[in-house]
């Protein structure tokens, strides 16, 4: 509906002189207003910034928002229960009525919306709702729980699982293969049956070789003479005998 500041003005015989519109036309669900209400309930909640100048509310359910204009310019500070809705806003005009930068006061450097136009809307709040029931924000579980999508499990389709057949196949040949034996240290010279070599026994202390036999030097003969004929005709031949190691 269109906003006015005066409801309705009374005539001396109580007759109604004026009356603010106040025919509204709804422009959003209910669902979403109430899940807005719910996201704006923190603005007042414990660790915020309005929470550490006014504390938690706790007689009733209060949402709000603070804003603060570039400059900052002004400072606004908007909340509301479920039976009322208030705005605050602090500016500042000039000589020719021209907007100027809030001049710092009452100890803050900036004048922002969470500042003293939150201690305004605060306490007119408190005044102005004083003799009313508290009321309570719609409950919003079942709707955040609907918002909530379920975790869907991916599914394989053709092309990703051949891969992965392939994989298994070219594994199950790779175990099928015959790996080569590593080589051991072994002292047999007998071959393997996979390298068909065969491999040489580990060296051993060699023993001392033993003294060459000596040449016989009986009959007076000299190694390596061949004994002659008494007539010069031949004669056996003689040699050294080859030394057996």
């Amino acid at each position: 509906h269109h906003a006015h500041t005066v409801k309705t003005v009374e005539g001396p015989d109580g007759s109604k002189v004026y009356a603010g519109e106040t025919t509204g036309k709804q422009v959003i669900s209910k669902d979403t207003a109430a899940l807005a209400t719910y996201a704006f309930e923190s603005v007042l909640s414990a660790g915020s910034s309005a929470s550490f100048r006014i504390g938690v509310p706790s007689d009733r359910d209060y949402a709000a928002k603070s804003g603060t204009s570039t400059g900052p310019v002004s400072g606004w500070f908007i909340g509301y229960t479920p039976q009322m809705v208030t705005a605050v806003s602090m500016f500042q005009s000039g000589p020719n009525g021209e907007q100027e930068t809030l001049t710092p006061f009452g100890g803050v450097k900036t004048v922002y919306g969470v500042t003293f136009p939150l201690d305004v809307w605060w306490n007119y709040m408190q005044a102005a709702l004083a003799d009313t029931e508290a009321v309570d924000f719609p409950d919003v579980s079942e709707l955040l729980a609907a918002q909530r999508p379920e975790p869907v499990q991916p599914e394989m389709t053709e092309s990703e699982e051949e891969p992965q057949e392939s994989e298994t196949e070219e594994q199950s040949e790779s175990e099928n293969q015959i790996k080569p034996e590593q080589p051991q240290n072994q002292q047999s010279s007998e071959p393997t049956p996979d390298s068909g070599q065969t491999k040489p026994t580990q060296p051993t202390n060699p023993s001392k070789p033993s003294e060459p036999n000596k040449p016989s030097t009986e009959n007076g003969e000299q190694p390596g003479a061949g004994n002659s004929g008494n007539n010069g005709n031949g004669g056996s031949s003689g040699g050294a005998q080859k030394p057996t190691p």
